[in-house]
């Protein structure tokens, strides 16, 4: 569970999601990059808290979804969110620019 009101993308968020938890967090840019409301993890108002609680509750009482988010999420770091595999992109990716910078 995270209600923070700003941030980018939360290393916690993607650690918890790599380890096997149900995310439950608030519905801000940074967390609608790697949540989808309902499909894994919960996307909550910043301000609402009858909300945030109803969806806590919810992961609780529905087994089958929490088990189908979690193997959705581990699917999902490991593709989306590999330190190694991102990082040899940027390095790629800015060694690609420096060439064109040069060659210009």
């Amino acid at each position: 569970v995270s209600t923070s009101v700003t941030d980018g993308t939360s290393l916690s968020l993607l650690e918890a999601m790599a380890s096997g938890v149900f995310p439950v967090v608030t519905d801000i840019p940074g967390n609608r990059e790697w949540i989808t409301d309902g499909e894994n993890g919960f996307l909550v108002a910043v301000d609402d808290v009858d909300v945030l609680v109803d969806r806590i509750a919810s992961v609780f009482e529905n087994p089958d979804l929490r088990d189908r988010v979690i193997a959705k999420n581990l699917e999902l770091v490991r593709r989306r969110g590999d330190y190694a595999t991102n990082m040899t992109l940027m390095e790629t990716t800015y060694l690609r620019i420096q060439a064109e910078h040069h060659a210009n």
